[in-house]
């Protein structure tokens, strides 16, 4: 994704939002909930991420906690 200006998302709910390669230079989260986004090899450089919400969702956690139940079910004797 190409931008000519930076990309204005403040104060937004991104929760879960793939930005994986994209170029986010100069972007501007502030204020936004980016909990579970990925970033993987997105470019940043000069974003804003000021007073923006980070760390896992609930539905990551809810997850992590499914796999771990399924995994120990499964290596019981």
């Amino acid at each position: 994704m190409i931008h000519s200006h930076p990309l204005n998302l403040t104060n937004q709910d991104l929760r879960n939002r793939s930005f994986k390669g994209q170029n986010l230079n100069g972007a501007d989260f502030s204020g936004s909930d980016i909990r579970g986004c990925d970033f993987s090899y997105a470019s940043l450089k000069g974003a804003n991420f000021e007073r923006v919400k980070v760390g896992q969702t609930l539905r990551q956690i809810i997850l992590v906690l499914g796999v771990a139940m399924i995994s120990c079910s499964a290596f019981k004797p």
